[in-house]
């Protein structure tokens, strides 16, 4: 390749992470041999019919997304769990192809490693690393209705609500605004998060004592309230039982399995015990394969319970639960 064809190149591909499409590299005038002689000396490679990573080396994230994009065609969206995982949004699931949004008056596309999603509802796209994408809430309902499964649903609707990264109306909006698929698995997940659960195993911790609390063995109870005992901030057990002065907590390793996140949990955990509460701990797993330990202990610690501490003021985050009458959530 001469200097000439080199610098045409480079001004292509730089603003584009390294790709070209083949329509470029010909509306700058240059030979329509080009492509297939640079992968012929390994240089570059083609990444979808007319669309070239202008380097060696599986290509790069961000390559990835741009190529999807280019792949797409003009006027594409980064949209879905990809969108999600742009904007940061925590818990969001791992796609392993690139999803894009496109209008529904555009052709259908079809493309290595991209899922190309029409619709009529295509507003301007933000913009996130330089690239375009869906609003921050309709990248996490996309990505909650097309997780495939009520767990994942959770996780991703439960972190953008607990971390404020979207109001629980935004995301009903968007949420009312899409098609069927997934929508019920996303429902009960945003009336989750609307309820005060800022994870899914905290999320199923209640689901396992609804309905205990639905019969009248256990009292009806919040999650994440904040508690202060005399006007001092004893802090926001993930699960409350009200009148008991019994709470529980859902710990993960990821949230509590370093040395300095372990000091903080024992630190906590010795806070509320001196306030005269009862903390209880599980670990998903633990939750997720011995149910029926969990529920002993919780019911075990409520009938030796001596009731709230003096003091104890409780600010809810969303209603008693659960809701009556009760619906268990489907499997």
């Amino acid at each position: 390749m001469d200097v000439s064809t080199a610098a045409k190149v480079e001004a292509l591909a730089r603003p584009q992470a390294g790709l070209v499409t083949r329509a470029q590299l010909l509306a700058a005038g240059l030979d329509r041999g080009l492509p297939a002689r640079e992968q012929a000396a390994g240089r570059w490679q083609r990444l979808g019919s007319g669309l070239y990573l202008t380097a060696a080396g599986p290509p790069a994230p961000a390559q990835r997304l741009r190529a999807g994009l280019l792949l797409a065609g003009p006027g594409a969206q980064l949209c879905g769990p990809t969108a999600a995982r742009l904007w940061g949004l925590r818990d969001a699931p791992v796609a392993e192809e690139v999803h894009v949004l496109l209008p529904e008056s555009r052709r259908r596309v079809e493309a290595p490693g991209v899922v190309v999603h029409r619709s009529r509802d295509v507003p301007p796209p933000w913009t996130v690393g330089g690239l375009p994408v869906v609003a921050l809430a309709r990248a996490a309902v996309e990505a909650a209705r097309w997780a495939g499964g009520l767990r994942a649903a959770r996780a991703v609707l439960a972190a953008a609500v607990a971390d404020g990264r979207c109001a629980p109306d935004e995301l009903e909006d968007w949420l009312a605004r899409g098609g069927q698929q997934g929508s019920r698995d996303a429902r009960r997940a945003l009336a989750d998060a609307r309820a005060g659960a800022a994870s899914a195993p905290e999320a199923e911790v209640a689901d396992l004592l609804a309905p205990l609390a639905a019969r009248g063995r256990l009292p009806r109870f919040l999650l994440n309230p904040d508690l202060h005992v005399e006007g001092v901030r004893l802090g926001r057990p993930d699960l409350w039982l009200p009148g008991t002065g019994v709470g529980h907590e859902t710990d993960s390793v990821r949230h509590h399995g370093d040395a300095d996140a372990l000091d903080a949990t024992l630190d906590r955990h010795a806070r509320f015990a001196a306030a005269g509460v009862a903390l209880l701990h599980t670990s998903p797993r633990r939750a997720r394969s011995e149910p029926a330990a969990l529920v002993r202990r919780v019911l075990d610690a409520v009938e030796r319970a001596t009731g709230d501490p003096p003091g104890l003021t409780v600010t809810p985050r969303g209603p008693l639960l659960p809701l009556l009458p009760y619906r268990a959530p489907r499997a």
